[in-house]
């Protein structure tokens, strides 16, 4: 992502730091029309009061005052690496009222002039590509640690429980809940394989696996709870969850909530689940 070094210093009173406008960038402007990109015709830019220095902001393409910059297609590439006018153009339309963009810092005095309705926008395409890569490092990591069969960092059956769980989704296979050794080794298999699907779903959720794992104390109490329920062991009366008559909460975060200040309570809890499984042969 992008750093706080960059975003301060692409900016300073008012100046944006031409060394900072590199890569190509997109401006665009959002059709809405039913015959799409084909419709657009074209849209205007008129010279602004620049809203930190109150200077009157005129575009100057080769050596000449444009006081109307029209915007000819619906997505245009400019590279200021190569094309000193593009330079020009992408300094002019950053604090543009009319522009918005994406992925770089103006600061608020700038952001808060800005017309967030405004159907043009401005992006910096390399910044995005680098996002991109990124997230797919990011998923890709997160894929790696779950294939782990050893080691600190592997993730073992019971955790795959606990992350599953937390995250709402299935948290065993009924096909393979006997404890049996191939069974587990099956089961293990099919959980991890399950949460690695969900992880390639989106950086999202290769991030809210991690949170996950950060927190699995807090995912072995969901883990517990759910598992009871399913089992009646736990239940739910009169918009109450309760366990032998004692009540626990009215849903899930508050029954994990009690359970984290009750600590013999937890360990009986533990105790029942450990009992539920080893039932299960």
């Amino acid at each position: 992502m992008e750093t706080a070094a960059k975003q301060e210093s692409i900016i300073n009173k008012g100046i944006i730091d031409e060394k900072r406008l590199r890569g190509k960038w997109r401006l665009s402007y959002k059709v809405t029309n039913t015959i799409g990109h084909n419709g657009f015709g074209s849209r205007g830019l008129s010279t602004y009061v620049h809203p930190i220095t109150g200077k009157k902001m005129t575009l100057i393409i080769d050596g000449q005052k444009v006081h109307l910059y029209e915007i000819m297609s619906s997505s245009t590439t400019l590279d200021p690496d190569i094309n000193r006018n593009h330079k020009a153009l992408v300094n002019w339309l950053l604090p543009h009222p009319e522009v918005m963009v994406d992925d770089v810092s103006l600061g608020s005095e700038i952001s808060s002039k800005k017309n967030g309705n405004s159907k043009i926008k401005l992006v910096n395409i390399d910044f995005q590509d680098l996002t991109a890569i990124e997230d797919e490092d990011t998923i890709d990591r997160m894929v790696g640690r779950l294939s782990l069969y050893g080691g600190t960092e592997a993730i073992g059956f019971e955790k795959l429980g606990y992350i599953l769980a937390g995250l709402g989704l299935p948290y065993e296979d009924k096909r393979y809940m006997s404890q049996t050794p191939q069974a587990k080794k099956t089961h293990t298999k099919l959980l991890r394989n399950k949460l690695k699907k969900f992880v390639k779903v989106s950086v999202e959720n290769a991030k809210k696996v991690d949170e996950a794992i950060v927190n699995i104390e807090e995912n072995k109490k969901v883990y517990c709870v759910k598992l009871l329920l399913d089992n009646g062991v736990i239940t739910y009366n009169n918009g109450m969850l309760k366990y032998n008559n004692t009540a626990l909460g009215t849903d899930i975060p508050s029954v994990t909530n009690f359970l984290s200040t009750n600590s013999e309570f937890w360990l009986e809890i533990q105790d029942k689940v450990s009992k539920i499984l080893k039932n299960r042969g």
